[in-house]
């Protein structure tokens, strides 16, 4: 439906996001994250009550939460300002607990294994971290890893390296070196599918043994899914040696520049809140950003750019000084030889509030033909609806529009 009509859904963003990825933030001109200051809140990570056997490494208590201790308290933290991938995702409604020091997020864990996050907050190192989280009646692998590629912006990737390491401080070194000899991990037991296909033969590093490299060919400069299929028995019981679920690498094609894949604001609510800021994702990892690189341009809304850029390799987000109209503004990034654009709705107190609706037709199953389709709306429309307003795609069923009235 035409005018701002369409049924009003929260802003989520697909594969591309699922990673979210940080390796350091920057502010302004690229001075340290805390607005040019020397100080840095830094923060750790914990799971919260997920419980395993560890005779027979058995989840029986599924993780629940993500518990961050910061270095200092931070101010105006909300659930908007983490990212949760990986092994786990923040949950839709998730509100954030605690205060001072100590805060939890409760999140939704999709299977056990290392979960990633990210906060986008000035005044906190966005560095990436990561945390082992539990999901009932899975077994805990004595292996975890990590994928990273070679290539950059514009020169191409050619090999995804593998660092894998131990789950649980009580596996010892001898443990982690049966399981190797035990598994024969090879190209075989990985799946690379996406922006890069595996292209050669699996080597472990002379120097360090939980090092590994794939040889990739790259078709496009994007995001690689990457798994490892592999078990492992001990004492009868057979599970999982590396953990499983799908990691995302960024690879790059030569002459092929990432682009801006999605963007949102954040902070924002129509017609009730100003938007605070815009998040945008590249289709593969961007280093060295500024605020410097950023631009917003007036569309039929209107917002100033902020100081501070938060953020790194795929996901960053740039605040907003001010909304002056609320509606459609021009997101642009140019660096090198990046230049990349993206349209994003930015919210205004006092701006129109969304129009949503709801559908219903007539008629019965199997009894009576429908005939008309009514439209419920959240709020008055401000213009008459016409039929070029409207329109009725095929699904398991089909029908014609008429008049509308």
């Amino acid at each position: 439906m035409k005018k701002n009509m369409r049924r009003h859904l929260p802003a989520a963003f697909g594969l591309i996001l699922a990673v979210l990825v940080g390796c350091g933030v920057t502010v302004g001109d690229g001075a340290p994250q805390g607005g040019g200051g020397t100080t840095v809140t830094t923060y750790k990570v914990e799971e919260v009550g997920g419980k395993f056997n560890d005779d027979d490494a058995l989840v029986n208590v599924t993780s629940t939460e993500i518990k961050f201790t910061f270095s200092a308290a931070p101010t105006g933290l909300t659930a908007e300002d983490f990212a949760v991938s990986g092994a786990a995702k923040a949950n839709d409604t998730a509100t954030l607990g605690g205060s001072g020091m100590v805060w939890t997020l409760p999140i939704t864990v999709k299977n056990t294994g290392t979960a990633t996050v990210q906060i986008f907050k000035n005044g906190v190192v966005a560095d990436e971290q990561t945390v082992l989280v539990f999901k009932k009646d899975e077994r805990v692998p004595p292996l975890l890893y990590s994928v990273g590629a070679d290539g950059s912006p514009g020169a191409a990737s050619t090999k995804i390296t593998f660092t894998f390491r131990k789950s649980v401080d009580a596996l010892t070194d001898a443990d982690i070196n049966k399981v190797f000899d035990e598994i024969a991990l090879s190209a075989n037991d990985i799946t690379v599918t996406g922006a890069a296909a595996a292209s050669g033969t699996l080597v472990q590093s002379t120097t360090d043994k939980m090092i590994w490299t794939l040889p990739v060919t790259v078709s496009g400069t994007g995001i690689a899914q990457v798994s490892i299929n592999k078990t492992v028995t001990d004492d009868g019981i057979t599970g999982p040696a590396v953990e499983t679920g799908e990691k995302l690498v960024s690879v790059y094609k030569q002459g092929a520049y990432p682009v801006i894949a999605d963007a949102v604001q954040v902070g924002g609510a129509a017609g009730t809140k100003d938007s605070t800021g815009i998040t945008f994702v590249f289709s593969a990892a961007v280093t060295g950003l500024t605020a410097n690189h950023v631009a917003i341009t007036k569309g039929t809304g209107e917002a100033v750019k902020g100081a501070a850029l938060a953020g790194s390799g795929l996901c960053w987000r740039i605040d907003l000084a001010s909304v002056a109209t609320q509606g459609e503004v021009t997101l642009r990034v140019v660096k090198d030889d990046i230049d990349s654009s993206k349209t994003v709705t930015v919210y205004k107190k006092g701006g129109a509030a969304d129009i949503a609706y709801i559908a219903t037709a007539d008629g019965a199953s199997g009894a009576t033909t429908s005939t008309k389709i009514s439209l419920a709306f959240n709020a008055a429309l401000t213009d008459d609806l016409t039929e070029d307003d409207v329109t009725i795609t095929k699904g398991t069923g089909e029908a014609t529009k008429g008049a509308v009235t």
